[in-house]
């Protein structure tokens, strides 16, 4: 797995990172974490009764209505629910980065590669620290970044909420003290009053400040989601700074009574990098979804092109030239029929004709030769109702023939028509040999394509064309229901 940050690229092999180039996408996925700054978010409460499509419709619908999302953008988006308690509703969210801004961020990457896999919400990566029978516990994770930081809550290794905080840059603004200092401070003396001599208190109050802040907007969060969740209390708090610790920082929580007996670094292991410590945890949450090991909020608006056979149309394309060879040989059958009647007519001719001869022979015999000779007629009437019966076979043979013909060009003028528009489809289906309908499947830049193929079609001499029904899919893609009669 290729692991993108701040466009950077290193190698993931489940295990550790390594720097590498852009030139292994098209060997690996590619995958990135979507820091909450960039994201739009949205919370409802929606009966659980609803299934995902409809609520995946109905926060659509809301962001808009209710969320503030602006009209003018189009979102890449994706939806994650969680029980609550009184069984009846679920709160589901949804996570969206606009196209724009996505284009700003990471359009350069995805021109080169040509594709990014899984773009997720950075607060996620956490889940990724939790084994399957990791025993119940509700813990709080804080990140603290340069211009990024926030804190997430998990209940028993699942995601529940996130809250943004004061980051470092906006952090050693108010204190007055540069990134590195600041941060080399909190390190080591943490926010212990005693660990800073007088003329330094100054800046230490400013930092207490800030930090208080952040924590407070945390507590408030957590409690709201103690409502929802029914949740006791809060029984570990880790700290992902580095892989260092904040000396003290546990008493600022326990001023608002939550009390750990520790705030641990969030990261164990001795060998990592303290700088790599939150990028091999998102790798390894990002190594996890792409394994199918973990579900995730993909918002990615770069997903891989499917190779042209395991596309709707690709399937649709192998499926009608599978048909034509089976059609080339049922005219081959057809002519081999018609073949076969005609010598059968012939044949039945030279038996007419010999019949006819014993029966003009037979008229001059006696009483026993003339019932020989009315059975002979009898023969020579079942001769020619088989001779009529196949005569007129072998009349509508031709009809057939033109019929499945013109079946084949109405499909042709079809298939012509969505390769022209780049436009997907889910299924085809001929009713008679007059009627087509065509499932078309698109995403949002492409709907004015199915206007654009339905007026085709009409060019096309068709008596009619037009489109019966559109609806969304489970991708939140659009679905149309094309008609034609000719």
């Amino acid at each position: 797995m290729l692991y993108i940050k701040d466009e950077k690229c290193f190698l993931y092999d489940g295990v550790k990172l390594t720097k590498t180039d852009l030139s292994k996408a098209k060997k690996h996925p590619v995958a990135l974490l979507v820091p909450p700054s960039a994201l739009y978010f949205h919370t409802q409460k929606i009966s659980t009764s609803i299934d995902y499509e409809r609520k995946q419709g109905t926060m659509e619908i809301s962001m808009y209505a209710e969320g503030a999302a602006d009209e003018n953008e189009e979102y890449a988006k994706a939806i994650v629910s969680h029980s609550l308690p009184d069984g009846s509703n679920d709160l589901v969210e949804l996570f969206g980065i606009t196209y724009s801004l996505s284009e700003k961020l990471y359009g350069d990457i995805a021109e080169q590669i040509k594709a990014i896999d899984v773009m997720v919400p950075a607060f996620f990566i956490y889940e990724s620290l939790y084994e399957e029978d990791a025993p119940e516990s509700t813990d709080l994770y804080i990140f603290l970044g340069d211009e990024e930081a926030y804190a997430t809550l998990y209940v028993n290794g699942k995601y529940k909420a996130f809250r943004t905080i004061e980051n470092f840059s906006n952090l050693s603004s108010q204190c007055g003290w540069d990134l590195d200092t600041l941060k080399a401070a909190l390190k080591t003396r943490g926010v212990v009053e005693d660990s800073y001599p007088p003329e330094e208190h100054l800046f230490l109050t400013k930092i207490q400040e800030g930090l208080t802040k952040s924590i407070e907007k945390i507590i408030n969060s957590v409690n709201h989601k103690r409502g929802l969740f029914g949740i006791d209390k809060v029984d570990r708090i880790f700290l992902d700074f580095e892989g260092a610790k904040i000396p003290g920082l546990e008493n600022i929580f326990a001023a608002y009574e939550v009390e750990v007996d520790a705030i641990e670094p969030v990261c164990g292991s001795k060998e990592e990098k303290p700088s790599l410590c939150h990028d091999n945890i998102g790798a390894k949450y990002l190594h996890k979804v792409l394994k199918d090991k973990l579900d995730c909020a993909n918002i990615t608006p770069y997903k891989r092109k499917l190779p042209f056979y395991k596309k709707h149309v690709g399937h649709l394309f192998i499926s009608m030239g599978i048909s034509f060879v089976l059609f080339l040989l049922y005219m081959l059958f057809l002519q081999y029929q018609l073949t076969s009647e005609q010598d059968e007519i012939n044949n039945i001719n030279n038996q007419i004709s010999t019949f006819t001869k014993d029966i003009k022979n037979a008229k001059i015999k006696t009483e026993e030769v003339k019932k020989i000779n009315a059975k002979l007629e009898e023969e020579l009437k079942s001769l020619k109702a088989r001779k009529s019966s196949l005569f007129e076979a072998n009349k509508v043979l031709p009809y057939i023939q033109s019929v499945s013909i013109k079946r084949q060009e109405m499909i042709d003028s079809a298939l012509e028509g969505l390769d022209k528009f780049s436009l997907s489809i889910i299924s085809l289906e001929q009713n008679r040999s007059k009627e087509l309908k065509i499932n078309i499947h698109t995403d949002l830049k492409k709907q004015t394509n199915i206007a654009e193929f339905v007026n085709y079609m009409a060019k096309k001499g068709y008596k009619k064309s037009y489109t019966n029904k559109i609806y969304y899919d489970e991708n939140g893609t659009y679905n149309s229901i094309v008609e034609i009669e000719r």
